[in-house]
């Protein structure tokens, strides 16, 4: 199986789509590993199928496959392994859709803020980073509330990076979070919006109690234009 795929004959495509379908999971997986290693499209289509296999294995080495590839077919049933039972093919899912940096993997990436692994919910903040937005998508600004630090961290410096000043008032929130990181991050974000509110939550965080914040709140004033 491994010899086809390095031979990177699209003869050799049809062989291996019939090999994905083996009853074998085994035989399935070697053949979506060869398959990765072909540029056209019909060695796609059986990846794409990959991703509802029953074997664990079979999905995760489909889906690292066209995430490769950047096959936009693939976006709607990636979208859809954001909801799988288990957790390491929903991460995987996060991860994958991220590196598409196709505005189109916003859905997916937004459902997986309400996962119930906090690491998962992380990666789906940091993905959406990823897909130069010019809005910040709802899910995002909630993320702000979320129980994990990490994800709260991360839906901030997101959101500096979208430049949407309907953040702000969930970011001047973030300047009396309870972790420090997340205060930091509050602050830098807010310097990136270049808005009137924005500017004004930065002077209202000269108060802060934290002199972290204080001081990135000064640099960041004296920075604005």
């Amino acid at each position: 199986m491994e010899a086809l795929g390095n031979l990177e004959d699209p003869k050799a495509i049809p062989a291996l789509t019939r090999a994905a379908g083996d009853a074998n999971p085994g035989v399935r997986r070697e053949a979506a590993e060869a398959l990765i290693s072909f540029e056209e499209p019909a060695a796609g289509e059986p990846l794409i199928k990959l991703l509802n296999d029953s074997d664990l294995r079979v999905r995760l080495t489909a889906m690292e496959g066209l995430s490769q590839r950047g096959d936009r077919r693939a976006l709607g049933p990636l979208t859809k392994l954001v909801k799988d039972p288990n957790v390491e093919v929903r991460a995987r899912a996060v991860h994958a859709l991220a590196r598409y940096k196709d505005p189109a993997a916003q859905e997916g990436l937004v459902a997986a803020l309400k996962d119930e692994n906090a690491e998962v919910r992380a990666a789906a903040a940091a993905g959406l980073g990823e897909l130069d937005l010019k809005a910040a998508p709802q899910g995002l600004l909630d993320a702000t509330k979320d129980p994990s630090a990490d994800v709260r961290q991360q839906a901030a410096e997101v959101l500096g990076l979208i430049h949407d000043p309907k953040a702000v008032p969930q970011l001047k929130a973030l300047l009396e979070d309870a972790d420090a990181d997340v205060r930091s991050s509050a602050v830098e974000a807010l310097s990136d919006i270049r808005d009137g509110a924005a500017l004004q939550a930065l002077i209202a965080a000269m108060q802060s109690k934290d002199v972290t914040v204080r001081r990135a709140a000064a640099q960041a004033l004296g920075q604005r234009d």
